[in-house]
């Protein structure tokens, strides 16, 4: 029987638009605990802001470039939602009765100019630092990439503070030995980053929500701001870089992705908050911060684990393979980093296309093991619903393949640059040839991947079935042998010899 702390977990915060189907023994003390007495529960994206002041008055003024239009700071938005739960004793369930939920703007984003200083606990310093990063990403931009589009100006928004207060009320404890008491749950979102796209005359935004307040009960898994970690302020900018160059995808109705973004904002933490002093937020699902829901395996869901994938190599591009100040943030070391093959949970030890990791992306009757939380003391396990994992497979693989193209092998000196611009030229074919026809999320993966494939080897006239990149292929991408070798593809010469 499922632990009654841990069904109340799983089933009314990941599944609370359901029937809850766990159950509880008559008569059982019923817990839910608050966010701060479970150590880190939740702490890598939940918990209590690390609110940063402003020194408005200081001098010299940040001269930012072109790349950036403005500074925002000061959205404040509070959520509030109510959750009442019937106990059915005569199944020994719990059953959502009803869910409320209201948001309230308390104070709109406004522009401000920040100061270039260096005290590390101010507002400044933080726009200041996200400013400089990203106008070195598109520096790489500007300096390497042979085939350019015209990149937008952009706005950077620092700390939006978004509040989110739960209740959850139990009904039918009468008579019950220990009744459960009711719960109030609060936290801020922290230790994130985002980026949204373009609204009407508004530019698009790259964001950073605050960092957390380090408790005493608490081991966190993000010891410094995000903005002090170059890789977060790069990836957002691939995600504009992506914008770019996708326009096809963002603008196909059969895709619909740009509409998929506003209405799904946490299957895509990088538009979890778009800026609010310029949408409105009805345009979101009314619950968009209070039922986190995993997202569907369709193909939507593919081109955001894409979106993910891409920006974390144009990240790690730009930094020509290294993440400085990684070690403070262990979650990212292995996870996110397109370099390290390392995969953390059941599907293996590293970042592959096994059939294991296909079967449980759609294969739906594939029971998925359990994933650790958010609330484990331990960084979460891969999971094939969480279009940032599946992403980090798509970099570290695509990665592999740009590795050994005849132009890198010829040049390594110069690797970064020729990998970033196969990695564009990777990302406009795409954009041309990507087939959003219905035939499914698992015939997307496959065109994104053959699309890497055959960018690698264009300059490779002969290939041939023992040459390196093929052995590339038959070491992480062995899953995809039954479905690519009867369909006549490049590719296939690797697969069926």
């Amino acid at each position: 029987m499922i632990g009654i702390q841990y069904c109340l977990q799983t089933c009314i915060f990941l599944c609370i638009t359901s029937i809850l189907g766990c159950k509880v023994k008559k008569e059982e003390n019923i817990y839910v605990s608050h966010w701060y007495e479970k150590g880190i529960e939740g702490r890598i994206f939940h918990g209590k802001a690390d609110i940063l002041s402003i020194d408005g008055n200081c001098e010299p003024k940040f001269n930012y470039s072109g790349v950036i239009r403005d500074f925002f700071t000061g959205t404040e938005v509070n959520i509030y939602s109510r959750t009442s739960v019937k106990i059915d004793r005569e199944n020994n369930s719990l059953i959502l009765d009803q869910i409320s939920s209201t948001q309230a703007l308390s104070s709109i984003a406004q522009p401000f100019t920040p100061c270039d200083t260096n005290n590390p606990n101010d507002l400044d310093t933080a726009a200041v630092a996200i400013a400089s990063d990203i106008d070195q990403a598109k520096i790489w931009y500007d300096t390497v990439v042979n085939d350019k589009k015209a990149i937008e100006d952009l706005s950077i928004e620092v700390q939006p503070l978004i509040r989110t207060t739960k209740s959850i009320v139990f009904k039918g404890t009468e008579g019950l030995i220990n009744p459960p008491e009711d719960q109030l749950i609060a936290y801020d979102i922290i230790d994130n980053a985002f980026w949204s796209p373009p609204i009407a005359d508004d530019p698009s935004t790259i964001g950073f929500f605050p960092h957390g307040v380090q408790l005493d009960n608490q081991t966190s898994l993000v010891l410094e701001p995000f903005w002090k970690l170059p890789f977060v302020a790069r990836h957002e900018y691939g995600h504009h870089l992506f914008y770019a160059h996708m326009t096809r995808i963002f603008n196909n109705e059969s895709f619909n992705y740009r509409n998929y973004l506003m209405e799904n904002p946490y299957t895509h933490t990088t538009t979890q908050l778009p800026s609010v002093s310029k949408m409105i937020l009805s345009k979101f699902n009314p619950n968009f911060l209070s039922s986190p829901a995993l997202p569907r395996v369709d193909n939507n869901f593919m081109i955001s684990a894409l979106n993910e994938g891409f920006a974390d190599l144009y990240s790690s591009y730009s930094l020509q393979g290294t993440i400085p100040n990684i070690q403070n943030y262990p979650c990212f070391i292995d996870a996110r980093d397109p370099m390290k093959e390392k995969l953390k949970g059941n599907f293996g030890e590293r970042k592959q296309w096994s059939l294991a990791i296909l079967n449980a992306l759609f294969d739906n009757s594939i029971q998925l093991p359990e994933e650790n939380d958010e609330g484990t003391k331990t960084c979460p396990n891969f999971s094939p619903l969480r279009h940032h994992h599946v992403g980090s497979i798509i970099a570290f693989t695509v990665n592999q393949l740009l590795d050994e193209s005849h132009s890198v092998t010829e040049d390594p000196i110069n690797s970064w640059e020729i990998k970033t611009n196969l990695l564009l030229k990777w990302l406009d074919n795409l954009n041309k040839n990507l087939d959003p026809s219905d035939k499914g999320p698992k015939a997307l993966l496959s065109q994104i991947l053959e699309i890497a494939f055959d960018v690698a080897t264009e300059d490779n006239a002969n290939l041939q079935p023992e040459s390196q990149i093929c052995n590339t292929v038959r070491q992480y991408f062995s899953g995809w042998t039954d479905y690519w070798s009867p369909l006549g593809l490049n590719i296939s010469t690797c697969i069926n010899n």
